[in-house]
């Protein structure tokens, strides 16, 4: 296992935005660039914040004020990218 250089870890916007047309994320219709401007306000600046390390699927559900399921769905494919 590798280690990741802070530099090596892409921006919230620039891994929402790369998944905008991906193929396993858009399958369910839901457009996660919607959620950049509200991690970029709550300082969340890098995907490496989205590790269960630092924020629960609970916290990010209520910081995001979506269901449960769009939430598992970021953690989900933050831990499949990181």
């Amino acid at each position: 296992m590798s280690l990741l250089l802070i530099d090596d870890i892409p921006s919230m916007s620039t891994w929402l935005n790369s998944h905008n047309d991906h193929k396993e994320w858009g399958k369910y219709g839901i457009r996660f660039i919607q959620f950049s401007s509200i991690f970029e306000w709550e300082g969340f600046l890098r995907l490496s914040q989205l590790s269960g390390e630092f924020i629960s699927q609970n916290e990010l559900q209520e910081m995001l004020r979506v269901p449960h399921g769009p939430a598992l769905l970021i953690m989900q494919y933050a831990k499949q990218d990181l």
